[in-house]
């Protein structure tokens, strides 16, 4: 007799709350920073100096419920600006996503 799957709900909630997974998310965050990084364009060299990786609760699952997670974020006042025109930060997310 085949037993039926249950889903453990509490336990999922749990585990995507735990160190584990927010260690996790930090690290992937950090391939994004790193890589970030290094297509920078430098003018002053600020905005290549300002990534920095936060750990972060995120909504997500089937109720949109608190995760660990992690942010990765430009602190140059003109960080928008560049953005706006280079678009490292979004590129980030491909990279952090494809895991290259």
């Amino acid at each position: 007799m085949t037993k039926a799957y249950k889903p453990d709900h509490q336990g999922m909630r749990e585990l995507g709350m735990s160190a584990e997974v927010g260690a996790a998310m930090v690290q992937a965050a950090e391939v994004g920073r790193r890589w970030a990084e290094s297509v920078a364009p430098v003018k002053t060299g600020r905005y290549k100096s300002e990534f920095r990786v936060e750990p972060t609760t995120v909504q997500a699952g089937y109720d949109n419920e608190d995760r660990a997670g992690a942010a990765l974020i430009n602190n140059a006042p003109h960080a928008h600006l560049v953005e706006d025109v280079h678009h490292v930060l979004a590129r980030a997310v491909d990279v952090i996503e494809n895991g290259e």
